[in-house]
């Protein structure tokens, strides 16, 4: 087991320095680096002022959709829950930070672990589809054929959504289908699937979170927004959506550490497809990354001292293990 997990290491290690010396030759760096050379470091610190709201925002998301799940836990601790597992996804793999979110919650306020794993990945869904559609309105007012593209891929989107909901949740599949070797899945389902059953039985409630997320990537579009300006990079607020849709989609899978580089490329190309240069784009990308992970990490360290949960000294796998065999209503 141990030497599977050292070449899953060396594997993944190999493969980003591949991604990064594939961008890299994608690239002109003195292009680059005459753009981030001219920066205004007002339009900056405007930037990084702009992006604190939105976590304050995710914690209370957050806070909400744990309430409509029956769990009661304050804003302050709301707050730097999210901001410290968001940035624990930075350094840790797998999004193994959403996992010691969730512990943070259980052990200070007595979170049942399948509800709090929801609550988390219900957030996460909120980010995928607000994101989506946000960039598919923007996609959709560049030029017709993109837009008709944009709004054929968005209504995909929406009926795959529907049809999964309907058939996991409402109608329990997935239940019938774990079957032998896949019957040692059962209890992660049934701790996911009935918490998310009560999620979507409240519609106005699910409204409201959505509508956070509006705000939350709005934010998100004027932070990238102010860092052109500062950057002198010709850019429109369509295209600032489109960019940020696709750079965090190539997040999904990370291939890098924090996804720098994949991240980057996604968005300049994006923006490369507008009609902005490819070295501004990633210029662009890379100060809006590091700005929103640096201002991530520096709130998160906050977060933690204050949280007074030992989240660094947990055994991840012995919590995933917990996690699995955790009944939804248990503690």
């Amino acid at each position: 087991m141990a030497e599977a997990g050292i070449g899953r290491r060396v594997f993944g290690a190999l493969v980003a320095v591949a991604v990064l010396v594939l961008v890299g030759l994608t690239l002109d760096l003195d292009a680059v680096a005459t753009t981030l050379a001219d920066a205004d470091p007002v339009w900056l610190v405007a930037a990084a002022m702009a992006y604190l709201p939105s976590w304050w925002l995710r914690g209370w998301r957050w806070q909400g959709l744990a309430a409509d799940l029956g769990d009661r836990v304050p804003i302050g601790p709301a707050v730097a829950f999210a901001t410290v597992g968001n940035m624990l996804n930075l350094v840790l793999p797998a999004k193994a930070g959403d996992l010691l979110w969730t512990h943070a919650a259980h052990e200070r306020f007595g979170v049942p672990y399948g509800r709090g794993l929801v609550s988390v990945l219900a957030g996460r869904v909120l980010d995928l589809v607000v994101l989506l559609a946000l960039g598919a309105a923007a996609f959709g007012t560049t030029d017709s054929d993109v837009a008709s593209a944009a709004w054929a891929s968005l209504g995909g989107l929406v009926v795959l959504l529907l049809l999964g909901w309907t058939l996991v949740v409402r109608l329990r599949l997935g239940g019938l289908l774990l079957r032998g070797p896949l019957q040692r899945v059962r209890p992660v389902h049934d701790a996911l699937v009935e918490p998310a059953a009560r999620l979507g039985a409240r519609p106005a409630r699910l409204a409201l979170h959505g509508g956070t997320t509006l705000v939350i990537w709005g934010i998100e579009a004027l932070v990238a927004w102010s860092i052109a300006q500062g950057l002198a990079v010709e850019v429109t607020i369509a295209g600032v959506f489109v960019a940020i849709m696709v750079a965090n989609l190539s997040k999904i899978v990370p291939l890098t550490p924090a996804s720098f580089g994949t991240y980057e490329a996604a968005g300049a190309a994006a923006l490369a497809a507008l009609g902005v240069a490819y070295a501004s784009g990633f210029a662009l990308l890379l100060v809006e990354h590091l700005l929103k992970n640096l201002v991530n990490t520096a709130l998160g360290l906050v977060a933690m001292m204050w949280t007074d949960v030992p989240v660094l000294r947990v055994d991840l796998q012995a919590l995933r293990a917990r996690a699995r065999l955790q009944a939804p209503d248990k503690n």
